[in-house]
């Protein structure tokens, strides 16, 4: 959720052009030839002091929905114990809700909400991700994402 002050990160943004800087909200999606497990990644890092990382830089899409009642489904699922300053989207749920609503107008792939994709934050109101979480539920009217 952070770039920190000192380490590795540091020292290859130092090295390196500012459009290739790992900056906040990049994900590490793999290392080496592992892709998707976390914990395997981690370990990676644990064992080796070289690793090669793919990072996945974030483009940020905001999202307008109305919300007639706190009862209209969202058609998101997280995780069950989410941590940091974002909401991780880890499936799109079936049936008819306010998402799956808003991809069906959108022309482009690249503009519907996907799995993976990240809540940053609710009616510009930024926080942790269970306050990210509460705001999500009890929201109506209209709503920006």
């Amino acid at each position: 959720e952070r770039v920190e002050e000192s380490g590795p990160v540091v020292t290859w943004n130092g090295t390196v052009l500012p459009d290739y800087h790992i900056q906040q909200f990049d994900m590490i999606v793999g290392t080496g030839a592992m892709s998707g497990d976390a914990a395997v990644m981690m370990q990676e890092f644990m064992d080796k002091t070289i690793v090669t990382m793919t990072v996945r830089r974030s483009v940020e899409l905001v999202v307008f929905v109305k919300r007639a009642t706190a009862d209209v489904p969202w058609g998101l699922d997280f995780p069950p114990n989410p941590k940091g300053s974002s909401l991780v989207i880890v499936a799109l749920l079936p049936g008819s809700s306010l998402i799956k609503e808003y991809n069906r107008r959108q022309r482009e792939a690249s503009l519907q909400v996907q799995i993976g994709d990240r809540i940053l934050a609710v009616n510009g109101e930024v926080g942790t991700s269970k306050l990210i979480r509460s705001r999500l539920s009890s929201s109506i009217g209209n709503i920006r994402l």
